[in-house]
């Protein structure tokens, strides 16, 4: 309303103002209407002219004395040269006529020049207030537009609220349901790992490996198909060595480490397979180059799990087998401790493992027959009695009945070696050589029968020297 009455207050002031500069016009015209007037009707030079050239004809033709006419001219000279002045002046009739016209054309103008503005001005009145109308009307339809939008907004919050808390109230469910399923996947995934590892308890030698070799690979697609490509290899590895097939056996291993250069049980069972090569070799050379390549691959599992226990123990065998098909001492008695030291790491790292107490226990008696011992309170004797008692405490039935087999050897030794006791150290070794044979160990019937025909050797060596 304020811009509307400062319009309104504008225009009449032009308006007024128009009719101000009318009025100016109309009187500049009309003065100078008057002015021209006044010099139109004022006599010209021609007339003057005219009124004297009459005067003195009229004088010519009557008959006057020189005095009067003297004077007759000087006053006839006075007026012609007033005459001339005002000739002067009247030769600007052209541009009084010029003026009385512009004059008239001003006066014209000046007349309608304010009734066209004061026309001009009412229409522009009007237009000014069907403008100011129609801004009105805008003004109104936009108060309307942004009241509606205002209300549109509101309605659109109240719909994303809405729409909000119906998405939140889906996702928490949704989230229940996930957290529901995850909680029940967790739980057959327990329960699946369980009997699996159960499952996995009744398996044999290689399969267990590969299951510890699954657990320590690192968890991707690729190496996922490695860890099933290496478990199947450790299978058919598995078969072949059962079956005494040891090349194509170590054939499958380098399979194995080609997939996996830091697989440890691969270089273990390696060593395991070269030494088995190694004992059914019967070449000296070939036998010595196999153990060699046994015990490099028993390095390279330590190296890589210093903790191997099996391979520190397979090395010792490997070293003792090296000591009995070696003729230099030295060489010998090189073999002979680093057999023990591996025997001794073994049981430092796992002492519930029979195996290493066997095996040490079997060198005990070789070392004590090299070193001609009489007494089985010798060291080499003394010792290997208390490993073999281990190895039986914690596995009477390793290896078919090894343990048994091996203290049959311990007291057979002591049979043949000693003159204390020998009728019991012999009834004590074929009590324990029954036992393995027992639990089906074949080395202890050969065993057995050699025992028995020393002995029968002995008996009958003293019969003849008692007949003699």
């Amino acid at each position: 309303m304020t811009d509307n009455n400062q319009n309104q207050d504008t225009t009449s002031s032009k308006r007024i103002q128009n009719i101000i500069i009318g009025i100016i016009v109309i009187t500049f015209g009309f003065t100078i209407f008057c002015c021209t007037y006044l010099i139109w009707n004022t006599p010209s030079v021609d007339d003057y002219w005219q009124s004297y050239t009459i005067n003195v004809d009229s004088k010519e033709k009557n008959t006057i004395n020189p005095e009067e006419l003297s004077k007759f001219l000087d006053t006839r000279i006075k007026d012609v040269n007033n005459t001339l002045q005002i000739a002067y002046t009247l030769r600007l009739n052209m541009l009084e006529n010029w003026l009385a016209v512009l004059g008239l054309l001003l006066t014209f103008f000046g007349v309608l020049v304010p009734i066209f503005l004061y026309i001009k001005g009412e229409k522009l009145d009007k237009e000014i207030e069907k403008i100011e109308k129609i801004k009105k009307d805008a003004e109104e339809q936009l108060n309307d537009i942004i009241n509606a939008k205002k209300k549109i907004k509101l309605e659109i919050e109240e719909q994303l609220k809405e729409a909000k808390s119906i998405v939140d109230n889906e996702i928490s469910n949704l989230q229940s349901k996930v957290d529901t399923f995850k909680t029940d996947a967790e739980t057959t995934i327990l329960i699946f790992k369980d009997e699996a590892q159960k499952s996995m308890q009744e398996v044999e030698g290689l399969k267990t490996q590969a299951e510890d070799f699954k657990k320590q690979t690192v968890e991707s697609t690729k190496e996922f198909d490695n860890k099933q490509k290496i478990a199947n290899l450790f299978f058919e590895f598995q078969n072949l060595y059962n079956k005494q097939e040891y090349l194509p056996a170590i054939i499958k291993l380098n399979e194995i480490i080609d997939l996996d250069k830091k697989n440890a049980d691969a270089y273990n069972n390696m060593g395991n397979s070269y030494g088995k090569l190694a004992g059914i070799t019967e070449y000296e050379k070939g036998k010595i180059e196999y153990y060699n390549k046994a015990i490099e691959n028993y390095n390279k599992a330590i190296k890589l799990n210093h903790n191997l226990a099996r391979s520190y123990n397979n090395r010792g065998a490997c070293y003792s087998d090296l000591a009995d098909i070696t003729e230099d001492e030295k060489a010998k008695k090189f073999h002979y401790k680093k057999s023990i030291e591996n025997f001794n790491k073994a049981i430092e790292l796992n002492p519930k493992d029979a195996l290493p107490y066997n095996n040490r226990g079997e060198l005990y008696i070789y070392m004590a027959e090299r070193n001609k011992e009489t007494s089985k309170d010798d060291a080499n004797y003394k010792q290997a009695f208390s490993d073999l008692s281990q190895a039986k405490i914690l596995d009477d039935k390793l290896g078919n009945g090894e343990p048994y087999n091996n203290l049959g050897m311990y007291y057979a030794s002591l049979y043949i070696n000693t003159h204390d006791n020998k009728e019991a150290n012999y009834i004590e070794a074929i009590k324990n050589y029954d036992e393995a044979i027992a639990l089906g160990n074949e080395k202890a019937q050969s065993l057995k029968t050699a025992l028995e025909e020393e002995r029968t050797n002995e008996k009958n060596t003293e019969e003849k020297n008692t007949t003699g």
